[in-house]
């Protein structure tokens, strides 16, 4: 399962290099940029198979940091590829997976940058 989700996010993560590159940016123009980061909580919701995602952009971890949509109610994910591609949309870049160090936890947890045009 590990070594599966790891091949997922590898993919993803290919996928979202080629983009990238679809639109080239100087060493210059990058330096110009700062970077902000992302943390991503992805919990699974086992009675309707769907994925919540949480967000922490450095205000800590809390209920109402959901990605939500227009309505205000949590939006679901049908996959941890769909909440990347998702983010990815909204200008966010793969930046690292933290692995469950012991197999007990039912989420999963990866970094995002993007930069912000000052």
């Amino acid at each position: 399962m590990k070594k599966a989700f790891t091949l997922m996010l590898l993919a993803s993560s290919l996928s979202f290099t080629a983009q990238a590159q679809e639109h080239p940016v100087t060493q210059a123009q990058v330096q110009n940029y700062p970077e902000e980061y992302l943390n991503v909580v992805v919990y699974g919701n086992t009675l309707r198979k769907k994925l919540e995602v949480q967000l922490d952009a450095g205000e800590g971890e809390s209920p109402k940091n959901y990605i939500r949509d227009a309505d205000g109610k949590k939006r679901e994910f049908a996959s941890v590829v769909a909440v990347m591609n998702y983010l990815n949309t909204q200008g966010w870049e793969f930046v690292e997976y933290t692995p469950d160090s012991d197999g007990k936890h039912d989420y999963r947890r990866f970094l995002m940058k993007r930069h912000v045009a000052m």
